[in-house]
């Protein structure tokens, strides 16, 4: 038979997810149910490897603390930085047993919290910015180094429209 936890221990979980909420402005949850200890062990370290935090919670705690009521039991995801990029991963991993997302203080359900993953992720969204901003300067400067005298005509024009 399994013992009861004691209150010390409920304290110690309780604290320890109220910490994580003043810590994360995005959390995932996941049915942790059905996963060995190699398996939760893999996700543990994979999230660490990003800068999240995994715990184990009471129900009770995840919705006093976050707002969010399961019925089954949760393990809740803290993310640093990058949402995506974490739905990416742990949809490699766990994906049907994400249950949801809370970011900034909004509840994503299961459907949509997977969808995240077609998204793409900072360094992804960077390169892109950056790509498009290097392309437009690259036509600016071709457009000037090839019609001069047709940028200044029209420059002329304008100045005398007003």
């Amino acid at each position: 038979m399994i013992p009861k936890k004691s209150k010390e221990w409920k304290r110690k979980k309780f604290e320890e997810l109220k910490q994580m909420k003043a810590k994360y402005n995005f959390f995932i949850f996941f049915n942790f149910t059905d996963l060995d200890v190699p398996a939760i062990t893999e996700i543990r370290d994979k999230m660490k490897e990003i800068g999240n935090e995994v715990k184990i919670s009471k129900n009770a705690f995840v919705e006093k603390i976050l707002g969010v009521r399961f019925e089954d039991p949760t393990a809740v995801v803290g993310i640093k930085d990058d949402p995506i990029k974490t739905v990416k991963i742990l949809s490699k991993l766990i994906e049907k047993k994400i249950k949801g997302a809370l970011i900034d203080g909004r509840f994503i359900d299961r459907e949509e919290t997977i969808k995240l993953k077609n998204l793409p992720d900072t360094p992804e969204l960077r390169g892109m910015v950056i790509g498009s901003l290097i392309s437009l300067l690259h036509r600016l400067i071709t457009s000037l180094s090839w019609y001069p005298s047709s940028l200044i005509s029209i420059l002329k024009q304008k100045s005398e429209k007003g």
